[in-house]
Formats: structure tokens, sequence, C-alpha cells
């Protein structure tokens, strides 16, 4: 679904819910496979701590930072990916026991192969989305101790173009988002902080926590007349990780992603009901998922070329197909 801007936007729902999100707890035994997988990225599980404003010159002048803005105040956790199991959002709190819930997202099992793989996402219970940010493992090799943020993110770039459908429904609402952080340069030119709820600095050095940063914090600090000269620092200026992109929300609604297509669909190996859809010129549309048990059945059974009709679900920001149609004429 690349041509939608998964791989670089975000993807917004139709609607917004106005109720909180209710988690499923794992069973115990998934939970603490979840956590003996976490165990085995770092022996620091700590995503990140607070930043005095007041102290933050000489840290952030340590390095290389990337600055990712929240417009809601949920807290990174551990989505932890295990062989043959779902998905578990994983948050440790300090002098608490690890808590762990299932999420049903469509991933390929490929992410699972090795051992398994950890990604760090924010899931805000009021917003109804799931941030992705981050790689700790992939696929069995940990990476946070080895591997860069800049590296790290390749690897969740590669995640989200080739292993991974949005699916906002089978989430139960919940809209996905990918990560897309500013530069320090950036951040100390925005002087409109009226959306942001808390900030996060994170180090392009391997094995650092992340710095965060409250609204309050934000508003006193990064609007005030020092502000430009206090993140101003050639050490802690750095490129764009991965290219901005426009919204998802305005790729739905121009014409080829409102229409009803007939399209050749092929299997996705290792990921169960997706799809690549292909036009009659044998060139790609995007992605495609199935939601019917009973039409599940019938692309599985079926033999030789398939072509179906798919239609675009605005409410899930993809294409579902609707039906197998005849192959068209030539």
């Amino acid at each position: 679904m690349e041509d939608q801007g998964l791989s670089q936007g975000s993807l917004r729902n139709s609607h917004r819910e106005t109720h909180a999100v209710r988690r499923k707890p794992a069973p115990a035994k998934l939970q603490q496979g979840a956590y003996t997988l976490v165990e085995s990225c770092s022996q620091d599980l700590i995503i990140r701590q607070r930043l005095n404003p007041e102290t933050m010159e000489p840290v952030l002048k340590k390095g290389q930072f990337y600055v990712l803005p929240s417009t809601g105040r949920g807290t990174p956790g551990f989505l932890v990916f295990q062989p043959r199991q779902p998905a578990v959002f994983l948050q440790l709190r300090k002098g608490a026991r690890p808590q762990g819930w299932t999420l049903r997202l469509r991933v390929s099992e490929a992410v699972a192969e090795r051992g398994g793989s950890v990604l760090i996402a924010t899931l805000d219970d009021v917003l109804h989305s799931l941030r992705l940010e981050d790689v700790w493992m992939w696929r069995g090799e940990a990476m946070y101790q080895s591997a860069d943020y800049s590296v790290r993110r390749e690897k969740l770039k590669e995640f989200v173009e080739h292993h991974w459908v949005p699916d906002a429904r089978l989430l139960g609402g919940i809209v996905t988002t990918v990560a897309e952080p500013m530069t320090m340069a950036e951040f100390a030119a925005k002087k409109d902080w009226n959306q942001v709820a808390q900030i996060e600095f994170v180090p392009e050095q391997r094995g650092r926590r992340r710095m965060t940063w409250a609204l309050e914090e934000v508003q006193r600090a990064a609007t005030g007349p020092a502000a430009e000269k206090k993140f101003r620092s050639p050490a802690a200026s750095g490129g764009q990780i991965l290219p901005r992109a426009a919204p998802v929300a305005a790729a739905a609604a121009s014409p080829v992603a409102q229409t009803t297509r007939v399209a050749k669909a092929v299997p996705v190996d290792k990921m169960p009901d997706v799809y690549d859809l292909f036009d009659s010129a044998g060139l790609p549309i995007s992605r495609a998922s199935v939601q019917q048990f009973a039409l599940s059945q019938q692309l599985k059974a079926a033999k030789g070329e398939l072509w179906v009709q798919a239609r675009w679900r605005p409410e899930f920001g993809g294409y579902e197909i609707a039906s197998i149609v005849p192959a068209p004429s030539a």
C-alpha cells in the first residue's frame, strides 16, 4: 500500500471515537514470553526519562538528536512479535509488574522468525492511536545497543513497507501512524505548539534513552526569546531520517482511492488474507485485505490467475477485496 503513502506518512480515520480504548490483557504466559524477549534487547529497559528544560542545553549538545512531538499523552511501550502468537503491547513501570495487552495486527509471519521482533510504539487510549517509532529487535537480532537510531529506522521502514498492512477496523478503531521525527533545526524554528502535549528527544547514538518534556515546559522553553539560541547547536543538528509525505487522508479523497476497481490479486507470502493488487498492464496498485471468512476460503481455493473486485475503505485506510471476478478480456 505504498502508493497511499503508508511507508512515510500517517493514517487518518474518517471519524474520531469519543470513548477510551479498552485494552485486552494478554495471557500471563504470553506476557512473560514478551517480557523475556524485551529483556534480551538491553539491560536498560527504560525507554525515556524526563528532561529538565533549565539544564537541557549541555545534554542536547552531547550528540545528535531527533524530535518527536505528540498531540496526546500516551506512554511508549514495547510492541512484541513472537512466533505463532498475537502481537503484545508491553509496558513496564517502576515498582510494578509488566503489563501486556494483545493487539490484532496484519503482520507478516516473517517478523516473528528467528525468535521475534520488538518495536517501540506509543498507544494512546484517548486518541485511539498507535504510533510506530523505533525498532529494538528485528527478527531475532537485538539492535538497540548495537545500531544507531537511523539504522533502526531503516528496519522500521522495512516493516512498514513489506511486512504490515494497516487495518483500523481489525484493531478496534485504533489508527496506526508512523513517527516522523523533526530535526533540531526544525524544532528551533517552530513557534506554534498549540496542539502539542509532549515532546521527545530521540538520540541518534545507540543505547541511549529518550528524553521527554510536558506541554507547559515546551511552551516556556520553545517559544521564548532565547529558544533559537538555546537549540542551535552544530553537534545536535541532523538530517531527517524518513522523507515527509502527505497524510493518507488526502490520498483517500482522490478519485483513484474512492473507486471500486478490478485487479489481479497475488497472495502475499506469510501474510494470511493479504494480497498484492496489479492492474491489467501488470503495474502494482496497492495491497488489499480480506474481511469475510467465506470469501477468504474461496480465494485460497481458486486456481490459476486470480482477478478480484477491490473497494477502497477509508474507515481503515486500505483496499478490501469484495469478490472474485472473471479476468478482463484482452
